[in-house]
């Protein structure tokens, strides 16, 4: 997940006053002040974070090399240094970079959790879980650490530590979007659709991930063959992204056509099973389960 991160660093600056001497005999007419020495001027670090936030992540790239000649080892160029590698996924690159970040010393939220997910990305899976697992002791309170970690597990297809950790995640930030998503997914998988959908109805109430909520609602409600309510969903992603709520919605209109001609099938009704295939022919020519259809109508309805 993409985060814009603000790294906080003090500027100490020494101001020098100089007395005049005290001195009896008349002054003569002060002549022009001396030119103030300037210190160097701070990296303009507005400039790359607006095009940080614009995506242009190549002109940022080359936004920061040009402070950092002036500027070495800043620790906040340094970090968009590692936040554009990222973007551009040149997850070895950012690696270096956030490296260097930790190297002058600083300590950040920020900073753990883009390091630890450019470790996953390179798939380095054990230096990641240390990384979070030092960010825990500093960090405890932080829900997106124990989210991370339920990554590693879900990936390691550690299924029962992810469901923990995302859980965990919750117990620190209940409405935590990518926690919710993920162990609603995790229990739709496992045929738990009762607490799958506890976990997306609280989702969908959160406007970021109203569409990404209403997609999986939509094809767990599916799953449970409610058509109806599933495709209330459907057009609630319409109202969002009508394409993708096109395609969802065929996709649900093939499964619900398939599942009524299974069941009746099953309950061997096969003057309407058969009348049903030849209308999910015309309506859906050219779909994949049609083979498999025929073959169970001509196996439980035979002429």
């Amino acid at each position: 997940m993409q985060r814009r991160v603000f790294l906080t660093i003090g500027i100490c600056l020494v101001t020098l006053s100089c007395r005049e001497p005290k001195t009896r005999t008349p002054q003569k007419d002060p002549g022009p002040e001396p030119i103030a020495k300037l210190t160097q001027a701070a990296p303009n670090l507005e400039a790359v974070q607006k095009l940080l936030g614009e995506g242009k992540y190549d002109d940022a790239l080359s936004a920061v090399d040009r402070e950092l000649t002036a500027h070495p080892d800043h620790p906040k160029l340094l970090f968009f240094q590692g936040f554009a590698y990222f973007n551009l996924k040149k997850y070895e690159a950012a690696l270096a970079s956030f490296g260097k970040v930790r190297k002058t010393g600083v300590v950040s939220l920020e900073l753990t959790i883009s390091l630890s997910e450019t470790l996953f990305y390179l798939q380095k899976y054990d230096e990641c879980e240390k990384v979070l697992r030092e960010g825990m002791q500093k960090f405890p309170k932080a829900a997106a650490l124990w989210y991370n970690l339920g990554g590693i597990y879900a990936e390691k297809k550690d299924l029962e530590n992810a469901k923990k950790m995302y859980a965990e995640a919750l117990l620190r930030e209940p409405d935590f979007g990518p926690a919710l998503y993920s162990l609603g997914d995790l229990h739709a998988s496992e045929k738990a659709y009762d607490k799958a959908l506890e976990m997306l109805n609280k989702l969908v109430a959160q406007e970021k991930y109203k569409e990404i909520a209403h997609a999986k609602l939509a094809i767990v409600l599916s799953y449970q063959k409610k058509w109806e309510e599933a495709l209330v969903h459907v057009g609630e992603l319409e109202k969002i992204n009508a394409a993708s709520g096109k395609l969802l919605r065929d996709k649900i209109r093939v499964s619900q056509a398939f599942g009524e001609l299974g069941e009746l099938i099953r309950s061997k009704k096969c003057k309407d099973a058969k009348a049903r295939l030849e209308t999910i022919r015309k309506e859906f020519p050219g779909a994949p389960a049609l083979p498999k259809a025929q073959e169970l109508l001509t196996r439980d309805c035979p002429r």
